[in-house]
């Protein structure tokens, strides 16, 4: 069972062999925009967007989870296996 585990956050968090793709740069046009939008968020003093995670990120946290959650299915799975195996092994001592 550990194994399917470590093969299962392995695929939540993908391969980064693959080579990345360089963003292009901002235009000057789309420059403009932001600072507006920036200086326009300033002066009526709402409060920053906050940042969404990025892809990466968000794999890393569902790995984190499959992590915990294996840390209690798995001990507990087997403690139950375990009990029904030595049940059903008493009935034919």
């Amino acid at each position: 069972m550990a194994l399917m585990e470590y093969c299962l956050v392995n695929i939540v968090l993908g391969d980064n062999e693959a080579p990345k793709t360089m963003a292009e740069p901002p235009k000057p046009d789309k420059i403009f925009d932001l600072a507006a939008k920036e200086n326009a968020r300033l002066l009526t003093g709402q409060p920053p967007a906050p940042c969404r995670p990025t892809p990466a990120q968000r794999n890393r946290i569902r790995a984190i989870n499959i992590d915990r959650f294996s840390r209690v299915f798995f001990p507990l799975l087997f403690a139950i296996l375990n009990g029904t195996y030595w049940i059903m092994f008493a009935e034919f001592l």
